[in-house]
């Protein structure tokens, strides 16, 4: 597979692969960059769908982001090289709702659709006030934007809202997942969240997501004859949840930024604590072997991910 060197400086800037390692040559004499097999692993997988699927340097920034969020260590990727991935995928989303109105429309259509109450009648109007905010890179309080969202979600103000019980979507959390998600696009391509907030995002996320896959047989059966809403709480295979990898990151990198000290986490799970003790977390991952076995007759392999975090005097495990 041929590549031109500025191409892959072009992906390196990106963060679609990290820097090399440079090594000399002795005095006077030219020096070369190496990967470590994970790296050049990560660079043939991204050619790959570059030539085979044309695939633009938005989409490949799923592959370091989902390795670093979902391998850990073993995929040798260090953060900044993260930072840089979830700039570009930032940079270009914030881009993309101001590039078509319409389409940021259609979008908020149909996030009104899942969250709104079946019989509110003023989902047009809202949408397109919504539309027009994102639209022009503008987002409001989230108290006007809950105001503007309680006619679609709880028209009668009865404190209605869609989903299962234990994660509803009411005015209040729709807004302030959408505040949050912007603000951390906003942020991510400033390059001015701190490491901490990163480190406590991923960890908080697979802590989060092991929590939810135990729950979400009863999440789905409370929501399954809600066609609209039913399908944000299905099953996901780890291609679905890596294809979304930069999509919850930035999500939960958002609502670090916005609650530093949740009163409903206990303290050691605060943004704040993590930012003021410089905390870093640890990912590991491993394939392990399940009880069930596929028709060739060995055990269904599943993927097993482990996270640890030191605190200052005592060693966390989560």
């Amino acid at each position: 597979m041929q590549v031109e060197d500025d191409h892959i400086d072009y992906l390196v800037k990106r963060g679609i692969v990290g820097l090399r390692e440079i090594r000399g040559r002795g005095k006077g004499q030219s020096v070369r960059g190496r990967w470590s097999l994970p790296q050049r692993e990560l660079l043939r997988e991204a050619l790959t769908l570059e030539q085979r699927d044309r695939a633009p340097v938005v989409d490949l920034c799923i592959l370091p982001v989902s390795k670093w969020l979902y391998w850990g260590d073993p995929a040798d990727i260090e953060l900044e090289q993260i930072k840089r991935a979830m700039q570009t995928w930032a940079a270009y989303h914030y881009k993309r709702t101001q590039r078509s109105y319409e389409r940021m429309k259609r979008e908020i259509t149909q996030l009104l659709q899942a969250v709104g109450h079946p019989d509110a009648v003023e989902k047009r109007g809202v949408g397109e006030q919504l539309a027009n905010w994102f639209y022009n890179g503008q987002c409001p309080e989230e108290e006007t934007l809950q105001e503007y969202l309680l006619p679609v979600i709880d028209p009668d103000r009865a404190g209605a809202a869609r989903g299962p019980q234990s994660a509803r979507f009411s005015t209040k959390a729709v807004s302030h997942l959408l505040t949050a998600r912007l603000a951390a696009m906003e942020q991510m391509i400033k390059r001015q969240i701190p490491d901490p907030i990163w480190e406590w995002a991923r960890a908080f996320y697979l802590v989060s997501v092991s929590a939810y896959q135990q729950e979400q047989p009863t999440l789905f059966a409370e929501v399954a004859d809600d066609h609209a809403v039913a399908p944000l709480f299905q099953a996901h295979t780890l291609d679905q949840l890596c294809s979304q990898a930069c999509h919850e990151l930035a999500q939960v990198v958002g609502v670090g930024l916005l609650n530093p000290t949740p009163s409903a986490l206990p303290e050691h799970w605060h943004p704040a604590v993590w930012l003021q003790k410089r905390i870093a977390g640890r990912v590991s991952a491993k394939p392990v072997p399940s009880k069930i076995y596929g028709p060739w007759g060995h055990p269904i392999m599943h993927f097993c991910t482990s996270v640890s975090f030191d605190v200052p005097s005592k060693s966390g495990h989560a």
